[in-house]
Protein backbone atom coordinates (compact mmCIF):
# COMPACT_ATOMS: atom_id res chain seq x y z
CA UNK A 1 0.00 0.00 0.00
CA UNK A 2 2.89 2.14 0.56
CA UNK A 3 4.61 1.61 -2.42
CA UNK A 4 0.80 2.25 -4.20
CA UNK A 5 0.77 5.94 -2.55
CA UNK A 6 4.47 6.82 -3.17
CA UNK A 7 3.57 5.58 -7.21
CA UNK A 8 0.65 7.70 -7.24
CA UNK A 9 1.74 10.23 -5.57
CA UNK A 10 -1.99 11.48 -4.47
CA UNK A 11 -1.14 12.40 -0.98
CA UNK A 12 2.51 13.07 -0.82
CA UNK A 13 4.88 13.87 -3.37
CA UNK A 14 5.57 11.25 -6.38
CA UNK A 15 8.77 9.04 -5.26
CA UNK A 16 9.11 6.04 -7.44
CA UNK A 17 12.66 5.50 -5.10
CA UNK A 18 10.95 5.20 -1.77
CA UNK A 19 7.91 3.17 -3.68
CA UNK A 20 10.40 0.47 -5.31
CA UNK A 21 11.79 -0.02 -1.83
CA UNK A 22 8.50 -0.76 0.09
CA UNK A 23 7.87 -3.24 -3.05
CA UNK A 24 10.55 -4.35 -3.01
CA UNK A 25 10.33 -5.12 1.03
CA UNK A 26 6.93 -6.49 0.35
CA UNK A 27 8.40 -8.78 -2.05
CA UNK A 28 10.71 -9.94 0.46
CA UNK A 29 7.98 -10.72 2.56
CA UNK A 30 6.14 -12.84 0.13
CA UNK A 31 4.04 -10.06 -1.88
CA UNK A 32 3.41 -11.36 -5.43
CA UNK A 33 1.91 -7.56 -5.73
CA UNK A 34 5.51 -6.61 -4.50
CA UNK A 35 7.52 -8.00 -6.83
CA UNK A 36 5.36 -7.60 -9.95
CA UNK A 37 4.87 -3.53 -8.80
CA UNK A 38 9.01 -3.59 -7.67
CA UNK A 39 9.72 -5.24 -11.60
CA UNK A 40 6.95 -2.48 -13.29
CA UNK A 41 9.17 -0.18 -11.80
CA UNK A 42 12.24 -1.80 -12.76
CA UNK A 43 11.08 -2.50 -16.43
CA UNK A 44 9.83 1.12 -16.71
CA UNK A 45 12.73 3.08 -15.84
CA UNK A 46 15.20 0.74 -18.70
CA UNK A 47 12.92 1.15 -21.16
CA UNK A 48 13.04 5.17 -20.19
CA UNK A 49 16.78 4.73 -20.32
CA UNK A 50 17.36 3.17 -23.62
CA UNK A 51 14.75 4.91 -25.32
CA UNK A 52 17.07 8.05 -23.79
CA UNK A 53 19.90 6.33 -25.33
CA UNK A 54 18.48 6.02 -28.62
CA UNK A 55 17.02 9.52 -28.72
CA UNK A 56 18.40 11.73 -31.36
CA UNK A 57 16.79 14.88 -29.64
CA UNK A 58 18.90 16.76 -26.91
CA UNK A 59 15.42 17.92 -25.16
CA UNK A 60 14.22 14.51 -25.37
CA UNK A 61 17.45 12.67 -24.12
CA UNK A 62 17.64 15.13 -21.40
CA UNK A 63 13.43 14.54 -20.07
CA UNK A 64 13.55 10.73 -20.17
CA UNK A 65 17.12 10.65 -18.59
CA UNK A 66 15.73 12.83 -15.98
CA UNK A 67 12.27 10.69 -15.58
CA UNK A 68 14.35 7.72 -15.38
CA UNK A 69 17.00 9.56 -12.71
CA UNK A 70 13.76 10.08 -10.41
CA UNK A 71 13.25 6.43 -10.38
CA UNK A 72 16.19 5.79 -9.47
CA UNK A 73 18.06 4.59 -12.69
CA UNK A 74 22.28 4.75 -11.47
CA UNK A 75 23.32 5.47 -14.99
CA UNK A 76 20.30 7.42 -16.08
CA UNK A 77 21.87 9.60 -13.03
CA UNK A 78 25.16 10.10 -14.48
CA UNK A 79 23.71 10.53 -18.07
CA UNK A 80 21.85 13.44 -16.75
CA UNK A 81 24.75 14.96 -15.18
CA UNK A 82 26.35 15.16 -18.22
CA UNK A 83 23.67 16.76 -19.55
CA UNK A 84 23.78 19.55 -16.93
CA UNK A 85 27.56 19.47 -17.44
CA UNK A 86 27.64 19.86 -20.96
CA UNK A 87 24.24 21.95 -21.52
CA UNK A 88 22.58 19.27 -23.58
CA UNK A 89 18.74 19.53 -23.37
CA UNK A 90 19.03 22.42 -20.75
CA UNK A 91 21.54 24.94 -19.34
CA UNK A 92 24.38 24.09 -18.22
CA UNK A 93 24.53 24.08 -14.04
CA UNK A 94 27.95 22.87 -12.55
CA UNK A 95 25.94 22.38 -8.95
CA UNK A 96 23.30 20.11 -10.66
CA UNK A 97 26.33 18.23 -12.51
CA UNK A 98 27.42 17.43 -9.26
CA UNK A 99 24.95 16.56 -7.37
CA UNK A 100 23.85 13.86 -9.79
CA UNK A 101 27.48 12.56 -10.57
CA UNK A 102 26.95 12.20 -6.70
CA UNK A 103 24.14 10.29 -6.40
CA UNK A 104 24.59 8.01 -9.42
CA UNK A 105 27.99 7.04 -7.07
CA UNK A 106 26.47 6.79 -3.94
CA UNK A 107 24.00 4.23 -6.07
CA UNK A 108 26.88 2.39 -7.45
CA UNK A 109 27.66 3.89 -10.67
CA UNK A 110 31.50 3.44 -10.67
CA UNK A 111 31.54 5.33 -14.16
CA UNK A 112 30.13 8.15 -12.30
CA UNK A 113 33.39 8.38 -9.84
CA UNK A 114 35.81 9.92 -12.16
CA UNK A 115 33.20 12.81 -13.03
CA UNK A 116 32.51 12.94 -9.45
CA UNK A 117 36.38 13.01 -8.21
CA UNK A 118 36.69 15.73 -11.02
CA UNK A 119 34.43 17.49 -9.67
CA UNK A 120 35.91 18.11 -6.35
CA UNK A 121 39.18 18.66 -7.87
CA UNK A 122 38.29 21.68 -10.38
CA UNK A 123 35.88 23.32 -7.42
CA UNK A 124 33.20 22.40 -10.06
CA UNK A 125 29.76 22.30 -8.36
CA UNK A 126 31.63 22.35 -5.26
CA UNK A 127 34.01 23.15 -2.91
CA UNK A 128 37.60 22.24 -4.28
CA UNK A 129 38.40 19.70 -2.28
CA UNK A 130 41.65 17.59 -2.91
CA UNK A 131 41.91 14.93 -0.21
CA UNK A 132 38.11 14.18 -0.88
CA UNK A 133 39.32 13.96 -4.87
CA UNK A 134 42.01 11.99 -4.07
CA UNK A 135 39.58 9.29 -1.97
CA UNK A 136 36.98 9.46 -4.96
CA UNK A 137 40.42 8.39 -7.30
CA UNK A 138 41.44 5.89 -5.29
CA UNK A 139 37.91 4.25 -5.43
CA UNK A 140 37.78 4.73 -8.79
CA UNK A 141 41.40 2.96 -9.16
CA UNK A 142 40.38 0.06 -6.70
CA UNK A 143 37.34 -0.87 -8.93
CA UNK A 144 39.70 -1.25 -11.91
CA UNK A 145 38.86 2.32 -14.03
CA UNK A 146 42.85 2.63 -15.32
CA UNK A 147 41.90 6.79 -15.43
CA UNK A 148 42.18 6.94 -12.05
CA UNK A 149 46.10 6.32 -11.76
CA UNK A 150 46.56 9.56 -13.71
CA UNK A 151 44.51 11.77 -11.81
CA UNK A 152 46.25 10.16 -8.26
CA UNK A 153 49.42 10.84 -10.07
CA UNK A 154 48.93 14.38 -10.72
CA UNK A 155 47.01 15.15 -7.13
CA UNK A 156 50.57 13.73 -5.82
CA UNK A 157 52.60 15.54 -7.97
CA UNK A 158 50.87 19.13 -7.09
CA UNK A 159 51.50 18.41 -3.27
CA UNK A 160 54.93 17.28 -3.56
CA UNK A 161 55.02 20.50 -6.11
CA UNK A 162 53.43 23.13 -3.41
CA UNK A 163 55.92 21.23 -0.52
CA UNK A 164 58.70 22.19 -2.71
CA UNK A 165 57.77 25.89 -3.00
CA UNK A 166 57.29 25.95 0.50
CA UNK A 167 60.73 25.16 1.48
CA UNK A 168 62.33 27.15 -1.56
CA UNK A 169 59.87 30.26 0.13
CA UNK A 170 61.02 29.54 3.70
CA UNK A 171 65.38 29.21 2.21
CA UNK A 172 64.76 32.97 0.38
CA UNK A 173 63.45 34.50 3.43
CA UNK A 174 66.63 32.90 5.28
CA UNK A 175 68.91 34.87 2.55
CA UNK A 176 67.53 37.66 2.87
CA UNK A 177 67.31 37.69 6.74
CA UNK A 178 71.45 37.07 6.34
CA UNK A 179 71.39 33.71 7.02
CA UNK A 180 72.58 31.63 4.04
CA UNK A 181 73.79 28.76 5.86
CA UNK A 182 70.49 28.17 7.19
CA UNK A 183 68.87 28.19 3.53
CA UNK A 184 71.36 25.69 2.61
CA UNK A 185 70.21 23.30 5.59
CA UNK A 186 66.81 24.06 4.78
Amino acid sequence: VLGDIYTAGDEIARDFIKALAFYEKAASLGSQKGERRANEILAERERLYANAQKSESAGEKFKLYAIASAMGHAKAMKCLAECYEKGIGTDKSSIGAYNFYLESAELGETDALIPLGKCYLNGFGVNRDFKLALAIFKRADKMGDERATAYIFEIRKNKKRKIANRVYSRAMRLIHLGKPSAAVEL
